[in-house]
Parts: structure tokens; C-alpha cells; sequence
């Protein structure tokens, strides 16, 4: 049984590619919870507040050594998967290693973090795929610039136009919207580290220097204050890739002429036969 599309081996495909898939994966989520430790123990290693070894036996860590499941019953009780990861990956480091891992973090900081580096993942898919879109639009409206086909008005056949320029209209809906990604992408690629209230308190002074570190390690921005609760980031992004599905879907006449395209109907290349006038009834002001 599935609960989600995207674990659906009939739906999936339909929802997210196996490599956009693959990069929201439990697995994935672990691997990059794993790096996101890593580069903090790498960051407080060169201030001298945890040991050098730290970061390597870190790294020596795979997420597949990692019982899922186990993991996953554990986090149902703590109410968060960061609880029982920090757990288990203590448990598989070396004794004199173990009370140095996870110095001065939270779940959050780690959660949000790992997350924010699955999303980075996902925005390197979806930009390759926006460049081979916009480049086969711009190849179709080029072949199609004097193709005649029916516009519409209301739904309805109305003036002609030429199918390159229905192309057109599409790619320039997906150009605006792509031409938003850098900015996007640098308001939502960055690190997060404040500790359990958001602070840093926990490692005092060298806070400010450990965030800056941490997040270079990552190949992140460091953020002014901590986004523990300031989740406008997240929420720019959907709603850009919102507007991305909606000027994908928002057309009827496109989708219209793409299905009469594939069902040979005579919208595209074709003079549609002109239909028969309704007869009209006998007038009611008729004597």
C-alpha cells in the first residue's frame, strides 16, 4: 500500500522524475543529514572546539548503515527524525568521538539544513530540464511561424494565427518564470544553524565563526539571524513552482491545440468546414 504518488510505482512517473525522486528520497534525506554533520564538525574542528578526527569518522558513516525503519518507529515517538539519527550515528562512532558530535546544534539545524541541500538537488533537475524545455519551444515555434491554425476566443475557433505563435505564447509563460530561479535559488540555499532557541548560545563567541564555516563547507549562504521560525524561504519557493505549473496549465486554448494536434482534428494545418447555422424556431412575437 502507498500513501503518497511519489512512492506509487503506477502514479510516481507521473508526479516527479526517478532522479527528482531519488533526490527526496529517506535515503537521500540521510545522506545529506550526514553531510550536514560532517561540515559542522569540520567547521568547529578549525576553531579548535571539537577534535580533527571528528568530521572524517563522520564521513566514514554511509546513510545505508543506517536502519530505516528502525529510525523511522523511533522518530514516531520523538516526533522528529533528527532525535533518533543523532542517536544511531553516535552509536556507530568511536567512543572518544561521541560527545563532540552534534556540539552546539539542534534537530532543526539539521533538518532544515539537510533539507535545504535536497532542495538544491532538486533545483539543479528541474534547470537542466527548463533549458531543454525553453530550447525544443523555441525550435517549434520557429519550424511553426507560418503553420496556420484556428486561435480561439472563449473556447471557440475565432481569427487564425499561426501555431509558432501559440508555441511562443508557451515559451514565453515558462521564460518568466524561469528567469526567477537565481534569485530563488539564492534565497533558499542557505545553511541553518542556531542552536535550540536559535541563538548559537551553545557555542558561545566562536557562534558567528563556526555559522560562517559551516555554511562555506556546505557551499550555502549564512543567513543574517536563524530562519527556525522565519519560514518565508520556504514558502517562496513553492509558490515559484507554483507559478510554474500554473502557466504550464493555465491555457485551455494551448492544451486545446495540442489535443486537436494529436487526435488530426482540423485545428492545426488544416481549413476547419464551416458548420451549419442553427435553424432557427418560429418568433414568439410571430402573429
Amino acid at each position: 500500500m502507498t500513501f503518497s504518488a511519489l512512492d506509487s510505482a503506477l502514479l510516481g512517473p507521473g508526479v516527479a522524475t526517478a532522479a527528482m525522486a531519488a533526490a527526496f528520497s529517506d535515503r537521500a534525506r540521510l545522506r545529506q543529514m550526514l553531510r550536514v554533520e560532517a561540515a559542522l564538525a569540520r567547521a568547529e574542528a578549525r576553531l579548535g572546539l571539537v577534535p580533527e578526527g571528528l568530521a572524517p569518522a563522520i564521513e566514514r558513516i554511509s546513510a545505508d548503515m543506517l536502519d530505516l525503519p528502525r529510525l523511522g518507529e523511533a522518530a514516531a515517538n520523538a516526533g522528529i527524525p533528527v532525535i533518533p539519527f543523532v542517536k544511531a550515528v553516535q552509536a556507530l562512532l568511536p567512543p572518544a568521538l561521541e560527545p563532540d558530535f552534534h556540539r552546539g546544534a539542534t534537530s532543526q539545524d539539521i533538518a532544515d539544513s539537510a533539507l535545504v541541500l535536497q532542495i538544491g538537488e532538486g533545483l539543479d533537475l528541474l534547470q537542466a530540464d527548463l533549458v531543454a524545455v525553453l530550447a525544443g519551444l523555441e525550435g517549434l515555434a520557429e519550424a511553426h511561424r507560418h503553420t496556420p491554425c484556428a486561435g480561439r476566443t472563449f473556447g471557440q475557433h475565432a481569427a487564425p494565427i499561426s501555431f509558432g505563435y501559440s508555441v511562443a505564447l508557451w515559451l514565453a509563460g515558462i521564460a518568466d518564470v524561469a528567469a526567477e530561479l537565481p534569485r530563488r535559488r539564492d534565497r533558499i540555499l542557505v545553511a541553518s544553524l542556531g542552536g535550540p532557541v536559535g541563538t548559537m548560545a551553545g557555542l558561545g563567541a566562536d557562534g558567528p565563526g563556526v555559522l560562517e564555516a559551516f555554511a562555506a563547507e556546505l557551499g550555502l549562504g549564512a543567513p543574517a539571524v536563524t530562519w527556525h521560525v522565519l519560514r518565508a524561504r520556504m514558502v517562496e519557493i513553492g509558490v515559484w513552482l507554483a507559478a510554474g505549473r500554473s502557466r504550464r496549465a493555465a491555457r485551455p486554448g494551448p492544451r486545446r491545440l495540442i489535443g486537436d494536434a494529436a487526435q488530426a482534428q482540423p485545428a492545426v494545418g488544416r481549413r476547419h468546414p464551416r458548420r451549419p447555422r442553427r435553424r432557427q424556431g418560429p418568433s414568439h412575437d410571430a402573429a
